[in-house]
Formats: structure tokens, sequence, C-alpha cells
């Protein structure tokens, strides 16, 4: 890491610096476009076809949440918008969930007071 004076500086390009898995050489080769189409790491030979080159924003899903600089931020209501579905989406989870736990509840408590009236006279029978 780069130092200025007493303070560490860290460079704002190094979570979208896309890094060989296997040694971390992060060379131009490997970035942008070019690191689509290059299949074998130029400092160690892993095979890039089957374990591609990632930045530590792609590994951690930040991809999605940080914006490469210069473009377009979406609309405020945009983003409330897909806040809002994904909250509707939980929800329909969370619902699913409870609505199939009570419909097994019911049939198993249900299918035991079946057995418990059945045995009831059976005994009575006899």
């Amino acid at each position: 890491m780069p130092r200025v004076g007493q303070r560490p500086v860290a460079r704002p390009d190094r979570l979208r610096t896309r890094r060989c898995l296997s040694c971390g050489y992060a060379g131009p080769e490997l970035q942008g476009d070019r690191g689509r189409i290059t299949f074998r790491c130029p400092a160690c030979a892993e095979d890039l076809y089957a374990r591609p080159a990632r930045s530590y924003a792609e590994m951690e899903g930040l991809d999605l949440l940080l914006e490469p600089p210069g473009a377009a931020r979406p609309a405020w209501r945009a983003r409330m918008r897909a806040v809002r579905s994904g909250l509707i989406a939980a929800k329909r989870h969370w619902l699913t969930q409870t609505l199939s736990q009570t419909f097994v509840m019911t049939a198993t408590l249900a299918l035991l007071a079946l057995v418990i009236v059945l045995a009831g006279e059976f005994a009575a029978a006899n």
C-alpha cells in the first residue's frame, strides 16, 4: 500500500482490480475486457477459464453496490422501487413458509385426532 507521510493511503481502484486467484497477479492482461479473453495467468499459468480472475468486489458481491466512476446513478424512485420489491419478495417468502408450516401442523394434528378416535372405538369394540 503506498504511503504518504505518516498514514497509509489506499488506492481507490483496489476493490475493482482483477487478480489471479492462484497467485494474486493483477497485470493489465486481466483488467477490463481483456480479462475476459485471457485464459492463462501470465505469472503462474493458472487456468483462468476454469477459475477466472476476479476482483474483491466481484467475490464479495460489492460490484452491485459500488458504482463505477462516472456511471449515472439510478433515480431515487427507481432505487426505492427496487428496495420495495425486495421487501415484498421477502414478505411473500415468509408468508409462504408460515402457511406451509401451518398446513403441515394442522394435517398432523388431524391425523393424530383420527388415530385417537379409531383407537378408542377399537378398544370399546373389544
